[in-house]
């Protein structure tokens, strides 16, 4: 289930992005920086694909006039995709030189950027090994009386993990929704954190269940073996 529905938003996605080509050919602009936000914010995994939305995300704002917008989109561009080719029968002439002039930026600044330096990764000691489960004279620990703690950490565990699942639907369908005003028009910065703190949901989400079921299984455990004693418990006369 979960496959089919990362299929099914893949292919979403992308028809987006080819009606965004088909509005910036029309001169639809506004309409373009819409579809392609949100096409951004939802997450492309092809790297020609996202290449390919910044660059006509740029060039509509290039073509409404907004330089901030562009310069943004393009620095992004560039670093992704440096070696990107720009069909300048596709683009006007001014842009296609926009472009070139951001990627020589970028590599400049690259060319004399220092080395970057890795941090030393401490070594965590090992940990202590766990407690055996059978007393010095032979008898089994009691966890019997124990069972409620690991099922009230799987319960509010599972809680969480839920709400943090909801969290990330609510992020994605923000982000795919059409608008209904100008205000409804996520920049592509806000676009991206919004898909960001969606997939960092999804995942703390999914993680936090996972956990949650072993922590019930656990105190089910507990509860219905935790008072037997161990084969080991020495014959008292």
């Amino acid at each position: 289930m979960p496959q089919l529905l990362i299929l099914t938003m893949l292919l979403g996605v992308s028809s987006v992005v080819s009606n965004a080509r088909a509005a910036y050919e029309r001169g639809e602009y506004p309409t373009t920086v819409t579809l392609l936000q949100r096409a951004l914010g939802s997450g492309l995994n092809d790297a020609g694909e996202r290449a390919t939305a910044r660059l006509y995300l740029a060039a509509a704002y290039f073509a409404m006039g907004d330089a901030n917008g562009a310069d943004s989109v393009l620095g992004a561009f560039v670093q992704e995709a440096p070696a990107f080719k720009v069909d300048a029968t596709l683009f006007p002439p001014p842009f296609v030189a926009k472009v070139e002039a951001v990627r020589a930026a970028n590599q400049r600044r690259a060319e004399t950027a220092p080395p970057v330096v890795e941090p030393v990764k401490r070594v965590e000691p090992p940990a202590p090994p766990a407690p055996p489960t059978v007393s010095s004279d032979g008898t089994a620990i009691r966890l019997r009386r124990w069972w409620w703690l690991p099922a009230t950490s799987g319960v509010v565990l599972g809680g969480l993990g839920a709400g943090l699942l909801i969290k990330a639907d609510a992020d994605h369908r923000r982000l795919v929704r059409m608008p209904t005003s100008s205000s409804d028009v996520l920049s592509t910065t806000e676009a991206e954190r919004v898909a960001r703190d969606g997939t960092l949901a999804q995942s703390t989400g999914w993680a936090a269940m996972a956990i949650a079921s072993a922590a019930l299984v656990t105190a089910l455990i507990f509860f219905l073996t935790g008072d037997s004693t161990s084969s080991t418990t020495p014959n008292r006369l």
